[in-house]
């Protein structure tokens, strides 16, 4: 069999390069240039799914591959086979039959012995259960009924009540390391503000720059603006206060409350974006 009838038995082209210097031919083999040395010449055919060039070193192994229909290299068949293979289990509870892609969550479920999707959802959400916050009597819910459980025996506050306790807590670690309070970050733009304030309203609001913020040791809380005469607190409210529709944060408003609660006082709020003050009235 020469060269032209095994062109014509096979779908794919062979073709041979022979050059002059065969102590040192380069081939060009998936995108990178590789050295041969004493090959007087190379078949060579190419993938028909990746077009990756296939060399070979005799010309019956070219025959052979063709003869047996051997058109994908052997990156392209093992992904093939990978893409094909599915990993079966049966769920413990219920005996269904799960079919996974992977090998290795497969493996994973096999071994921590997992069930089903609706099994482990019956068996972990059975439930809302409430409870109550010990401090302001607020409503706190639970999906496991061993959680809830567990929350009432260690006596968890709700969200707004910790992180209350928190500051508290570090304000008073704080006091008692270093002798002192951290103090917060303060705002020159607002402190600006407040002054002008001052001027326009004839209040004595003391901020940062004026005096130093107040800071409320009961509560935990420090003050932006607040006057003690007139019993004022003013806050000035910067884009990140806001959510995306526009209203103020949870946190915000949880904690104008605890100092409204505790002042019995005045509670003004400036929206900086749009650029008006409001007062908010503390209902008990």
């Amino acid at each position: 069999m020469n060269l032209m009838k095994c062109e014509e038995s096979g779908s794919v082209n062979i073709t041979s390069d022979i050059k002059k210097n065969e102590t040192n031919t380069e081939w060009i083999i998936t995108g990178r240039q590789r050295k041969k040395r004493g090959t007087p010449s190379l078949w060579i055919r190419t993938c028909i799914k990746c077009k990756k060039i296939i060399c070979y070193s005799t010309k019956g192994n070219l025959i052979y591959a063709i003869r047996n229909n051997r058109t994908l290299c052997d990156s392209c068949k093992h992904a093939i086979r990978e893409k094909n293979r599915v990993y079966t289990r049966v769920c413990p509870k219920c005996n269904k039959t799960l079919i996974y892609k992977l090998f290795i969550t497969y493996e994973r479920q096999q071994r921590s012995n997992r069930l089903c999707r609706s099994c482990w959802q019956k068996k972990e959400y059975d439930g809302p259960y409430s409870r109550i916050c010990p401090i302001c009597k607020k409503t706190i819910w639970h999906n496991i009924k061993s959680r809830r459980n567990k929350s009432n025996k260690a006596g968890h506050l709700c969200l707004s009540c910790s992180i209350s306790r928190k500051n508290r807590l570090r304000h008073e670690r704080d006091r008692q390391k270093y002798g002192i309070v951290t103090v917060p970050y303060f705002n020159r733009i607002a402190c600006s503000y407040f002054d002008n304030l001052n001027k326009q309203n004839g209040w004595h609001l003391q901020h940062a720059q004026n005096g130093g913020e107040i800071y409320l040791k009961e509560i935990g809380y420090w003050t932006d603006a607040y006057d003690k005469k007139k019993n004022i607190v003013v806050e000035y409210d910067e884009k990140h206060h806001f959510n995306k529709n526009g209203s103020l944060k949870k946190k915000d408003l949880d904690r104008m409350t605890e100092i409204c609660h505790h002042l019995k006082c005045e509670f003004y709020r400036y929206n900086e974006p749009k650029k008006e003050l409001k007062k908010y009235e503390y209902q008990s």
